[in-house]
């Protein structure tokens, strides 16, 4: 897992209090150290959880929706690793989380990763016959 791998690597370097929250104005809302790894490991595996029962769970569902769910899953799941990774890595070296940035144009390249990814969700659960 990336963000796992990417923190361990690199929370030496990061604040006591990591900025994981960005308005317009920059950082407004902060973290533990630790915390930011717990946290986001259980936002990614409770992500992964619902969009694995959803993909499990036949409720009738039509061909659409049952290749639907998976896409939808890889890319929620690509943003969200990117996002945090990109987050963590903001903070390294920081002296004061308060003063860390976080463009918008690094979210627009998680979201452009995750539409790939959807896309090829998608793509594959076609190849595999879903129905």
């Amino acid at each position: 897992m990336v963000f796992t791998a990417v923190y361990m690597k690199v929370r030496g370097r990061l604040p006591e209090q990591v900025a994981t929250h960005f308005g317009a104005d920059g950082a407004d809302g902060f973290t533990s150290r630790t915390a930011v790894l717990f946290i986001g490991l259980a936002i990614i595996v409770l992500l992964g959880a619902g969009f694995a029962l959803g993909v499990v769970a036949d409720f009738g569902r039509t061909d659409f929706e049952r290749r639907m769910t998976p896409a939808i899953g890889c890319g929620t799941a690509v943003v969200i690793g990117y996002c945090m990774t990109a987050m963590v890595v903001a903070n390294v070296d920081a002296v004061d989380a308060a003063g860390v940035t976080f463009s918008w144009a690094l979210f627009g390249i998680g979201v452009a990763a995750g539409l790939v990814a959807g896309g090829a969700a998608w793509w594959v659960t076609e190849r595999a016959g879903v129905r």
